[in-house]
């Protein structure tokens, strides 16, 4: 993927989910009282919902070191 791919991907996936979750709201399916606390944990929830399957261990262990060596 280059630099251009992951921009776009992050784009598309984060207005997907932001839309959904705003139209939620205004059809007032989100709970009114629900203040940052639960929207956090709404997000956290639903960004979560898209992850593929589980990194292989190598995988995981190479974007491991990754945060870490980046500093992300």
């Amino acid at each position: 993927m280059d630099r251009n791919e992951q921009r776009q991907f992050i784009k598309d996936l984060t207005e997907t989910i932001v839309n959904d979750i705003i139209f939620k709201i205004d059809s007032g399916r989100i709970p009114a009282e629900w203040d940052g606390h639960e929207l956090r944990e709404y997000l956290f929830y639903r960004f979560s919902e898209q992850r593929i399957g589980r990194m292989g261990q190598g995988r995981k262990a190479e974007y491991n070191n990754m945060l870490r060596v980046h500093n992300l």
